[in-house]
């Protein structure tokens, strides 16, 4: 693969080592001057000639100008390799994730919990065989763009407005007609999760006021 100075090419390589070398091999490699840039679990089931998961490490030699990729298969129930924690410290987070995503567990590290899911959670989400559907979604009306406080509207004239506990502009900032607008989805939405008649919902449009005659 050919080269260029200031250059960083993609993986020139991999390789795969075995779960026992792993702690060595990675010692070796930093000594060498590789930086692990990322580490991430994998789910092969199904994949011709692999077991069932594998850790994925991506290595950079900054001097070189190099990228390698290191497969650490995982065998057994649970999966389970050596942590590289004190090799490389910044894998310290990503084999958490590896764990709580796939359920592999890393030997030696200083603190294997999970990080992105819950501590009562079971399962391991990213597996293959982990079903889907589990989680119920609700799902809640947002009918109109919803803003956090003053000056995120892109609409130019509501750019100043206060914005109330829905995140919408006050009524009093904005005309009679948009305010109806606003508040009539919202009504509705209320109304049939609270099992009340939709017709009794305000009309889109407001009652004209009375016109005063000099």
């Amino acid at each position: 693969m050919s080269r260029s100075a200031g250059r960083l090419d993609t993986t020139d390589e991999q390789i795969w080592v075995e779960p026992g070398e792993w702690a060595a091999r990675a010692r070796g490699l930093k000594e060498e001057g590789w930086s692990l840039t990322d580490l991430a679990g994998l789910d092969t089931i199904g994949l011709h000639g692999r077991g069932a998961f594998e850790v994925v490490a991506q290595l950079l030699h900054p001097e070189l100008k190099r990228r390698i990729m290191v497969h650490v298969p995982a065998p057994g129930e649970p999966p389970t390799v050596p942590s590289v924690a004190d090799v490389w410290p910044v894998a310290d987070f990503p084999e958490r994730e590896a764990y709580d995503m796939f359920g592999i567990r890393f030997e030696g590290h200083p603190n294997l919990v999970r990080i992105l899911m819950p501590d009562e959670w079971e399962g391991y989400p990213l597996r293959k065989s982990y079903g889907v559907g589990k989680v119920a979604i609700e799902f809640i009306p947002q009918p109109m763009l919803q803003i956090q406080s003053a000056g995120q509207s892109p609409k130019p004239h509501e750019s100043d407005a206060d914005v109330d506990r829905l995140g919408q502009p006050e009524e009093d900032e904005m005309g009679d007609h948009e305010a109806a607008m606003r508040r009539a989805p919202f009504a509705r939405a209320a109304q049939a999760e609270a099992g009340e008649d939709a017709a009794s919902v305000s009309p889109l449009t407001p009652t004209p006021k009375e016109e005063t005659r000099p």
